[in-house]
């Protein structure tokens, strides 16, 4: 069991670690070093500071990030993005890339999240019979 101390600073650690995620999640080559320079630690004590004050990994908490903007982008009503855009917003070079990690962790692919019938142009009912055409 760690101290006390020692447990306040984990706590610490892996807080501004999320926080450095939150504002660098974009990048595509965000780095377990690049966070840990960020928030002035070794990559090993922050890897220590996530398992043991965040119960979680980089990795995981990365695309934990990540899929929750994605799925925040996607699913606005009027504005939602498309994937490929999604993709390349949340971090990923390519639309594949977040399909495969939303069926990851959402077990549903990017496309489930948007709303449906984004081309909604307003109520309009067809007739079921088109009227006959008429020549003046």
């Amino acid at each position: 069991m760690a101290r006390r101390s020692t447990e306040r600073r984990r706590k610490a650690i892996a807080d501004q670690a999320e926080r450095v995620i939150r504002s660098h999640y974009s990048e595509c080559d965000l780095s377990l070093d690049d966070v840990a320079a960020e928030v002035g630690t070794s990559p090993r004590q922050l890897q220590r500071a996530l398992r043991e004050a965040a119960d979680t990994g980089f990795q995981a908490l990365l695309l934990r990030v990540r899929m929750e903007t994605a799925r925040r982008l996607l699913s606005r009503e009027r504005n939602g993005l498309t994937v490929k855009a999604t993709a390349r917003a949340v971090g990923y070079s390519g639309h594949s890339g977040l399909v495969a990690a939303c069926k990851r962790f959402y077990g549903k692919p990017p496309s489930a999240f948007q709303p449906a019938g984004t081309e909604y142009l307003g109520d309009f009912e067809e007739p079921e019979v088109a009227p006959p055409i008429t020549y003046l």
